[in-house]
C-alpha cells in the first residue's frame, strides 16, 4: 500500500489565522457575542491541518 503525504501548510496557517482572531474576539468585551461565529472556522481548519478529515 502506498500512502500519500498531502500539503497541509495552507491549513495549518489559517487554523492560526483564525486562532488569533478568535482570542481577539475574547479579548475584547464589545465583540464576544461575535465568538461563536469565529469558532466553526477554528475547529474545522484544525482538523484539515490534521488530515482527519
Amino acid at each position: 500500500m502506498e500512502t500519500v503525504k498531502k500539503n497541509t501548510g495552507k491549513h495549518w496557517l489559517l487554523f492560526f489565522f483564525w486562532l488569533i482572531v478568535i482570542s481577539a474576539l475574547l479579548y475584547m468585551p464589545g465583540t464576544r457575542q461575535w465568538f461563536w461565529l469565529a469558532l466553526p472556522f477554528v475547529c474545522t481548519e484544525f482538523v484539515k491541518a490534521m488530515d482527519i478529515m
